[in-house]
């Protein structure tokens, strides 16, 4: 019995002494021992762990006085008292610099210090650690193709009479050296630009050991620096895959405007503007079959309003309607064409004796083809804040209703050979245009005589050779087709902002 009276008096003494402890109400301040000594030489590049997220308590507002004899580790232990935060140190830190800060959040004026001295910090569990500002390494996803991609787009207008003909001629008054090539070329090596930018990013000298290295297959870039390094580096690569990676979506409709007697000149742009009440630049109108005009509609005229004033200029034919989406500064081709085919014929005479069997005739040929319909060339520049799209364009509408005989080929074969080559009529604009997110982009003034044969007569008679015309009756159509294209370019969002 008095056992059991002595154990639970001991055990009454034991509790009321716990509850007598108090929690310590200072932080933890930590001095950590690393592995390495930094006074003797650098440490290795270390791999960044993970960081744990800003706590309120780090949002606190402190206040401080930093003078350049201020020991710099009191200073920084002395805020994380202010804050309640715990805090600490991989090696002992020193250093000069000068800092006046007001009920400013903490997390805040550690930043400011660690800029101004060459450290870092880092948040584990609650806890800020301080340590010098040394190369470590980081791994950053920058996924774009590993590819070198070339083009090139020429166009070229040559109006020499005597281009093919010997130098040595004397026929020098024919020749008016008219010529005019316009010659585009556009190179993209993505991985080549991108390390130019890191090695000017992260120059190489004796006290900088930045480095860095490229899995292109996987799309990795591996970069060994300072936080202030990996800060940049980090901002130009967001910056550059938020660039590289805009699309835009093309959407061209392509029209033939077959004019009716009184518009014959071409389509009058002027009442187009004035039904539309838009604002844009025109040409001057009229002004030959060759003119291009241009205007930019408000997103608030749909382009079935545009066609329905088309109407009253003629009948409309639509030829093509190529939609197209095309990354920032890439080219894109859209074709859409029937590839005609023709041959190059080869012939070869040797001439011989009777006795030796007679003439040698060899003949071979080489298949060619030229693409009747369209073909579309692209190139958009995308300025994404601004919503503003720089676009090369090149459209080409080609067609084919002719044929020419080759007379080499029918002079060699003393005319038992007959070779035809098609006659490619060509409407094609070679431009640059600016335009904004959204705008509808009309070319116009593409316009082509064509001649319809409605001859009528007697039938079977009316082809007699010679005879033939005293039972028909010729007649010729001209009509005059205008070409319109209307072009629309759409910026699109990333996926992560479609439902924003």
């Amino acid at each position: 019995m008095v056992r059991h009276i002595f154990n639970a008096l001991c055990l009454l003494f034991a509790v009321s002494a716990c509850q007598k402890l108090e929690p310590a109400e200072r932080p933890i301040i930590q001095d950590i021992a690393l592995d390495w000594q930094s006074d003797t030489e650098s440490p290795p590049p270390q791999t960044s762990p993970q960081a744990s997220p800003i706590t309120d308590a780090m949002r606190q507002p402190v206040s401080t006085m930093i003078t350049p004899t201020a020991p710099l580790q009191e200073v920084l232990m002395d805020l994380a008292n202010q804050a309640g935060v715990n805090l600490g140190f991989s090696q002992p830190i020193s250093g000069s610099i000068s800092l006046s800060s007001k009920n400013q959040p903490l997390i805040d004026t550690l930043s400011h210090i660690c800029e101004l001295a060459g450290l870092r910090y880092r948040i584990l569990k609650e806890t800020i650690f301080i340590e010098p500002d040394t190369p470590y390494a980081k791994t950053y996803n920058t996924q774009f193709l590993n590819l070198q991609r070339q083009t090139q787009n020429r166009n070229a207008v040559n109006t020499d009479l005597m281009a093919n003909a010997s130098s040595n001629s004397h026929n020098s008054g024919l020749d008016n050296n008219a010529s005019h090539i316009i010659h585009a070329a556009a190179e993209n090596d993505f991985w080549n630009e991108l390390k130019s930018n890191l090695e000017h990013l992260l120059p190489k000298d004796q006290t900088s050991k930045a480095n860095f290295t490229f899995h292109k297959q996987g799309g990795l870039v591996t970069v060994t620096g300072t936080e202030k390094q990996h800060k940049l580096v980090t901002s130009y690569l967001d910056h550059l895959q938020k660039t590289v990676s805009s699309q835009v979506l093309i959407e061209a409709k392509i029209i033939e405007v077959s004019l009716r007697r009184g518009f014959h000149s071409g389509i009058n742009w002027q009442a187009v503007y004035r039904s539309l009440n838009t604002h844009g630049k025109f040409g001057l109108l009229s002004a030959g079959k060759h003119d291009v005009s241009t205007i930019s509609l408000k997103n608030g005229n749909s382009l079935s309003t545009v066609l329905n004033l088309l109407e009253t200029f003629g009948k409309t034919r639509t030829l093509s309607s190529p939609r197209i989406t095309v990354i920032n500064n890439q080219s894109a081709v859209l074709k859409v064409a029937e590839n005609s085919v023709y041959f190059r014929l080869k012939y070869n005479r040797y001439i011989r004796s009777k006795d030796a069997g007679g003439d040698v005739v060899l003949t071979s040929s080489d298949i060619q083809t030229v693409p009747i319909g369209l073909i579309l060339t692209v190139q958009p520049s995308i300025h994404a804040e601004r919503g503003e799209i720089t676009l090369a364009l090149r459209p080409t509408v080609t067609s084919s209703s002719k044929v020419m005989r080759d007379p080499a080929v029918e002079i060699a074969s003393q005319n038992t050979v007959e070779s035809v080559v098609p006659i490619v009529e060509v409407r094609e604009i070679d431009s640059i245009l600016h335009m904004k997110d959204g705008e509808v982009v009309i070319l116009g003034g593409l316009m082509q005589e064509k001649l319809h044969d409605n001859s009528s007569g007697l039938p079977g008679l009316r082809r007699i050779p010679g005879l033939g015309a005293a039972f028909r009756g010729d007649q010729t159509e001209h009509d005059i087709v205008e070409l319109v294209i209307f072009l629309k370019a759409t910026i699109l969002k990333p996926p992560a902002l479609q439902d924003t």
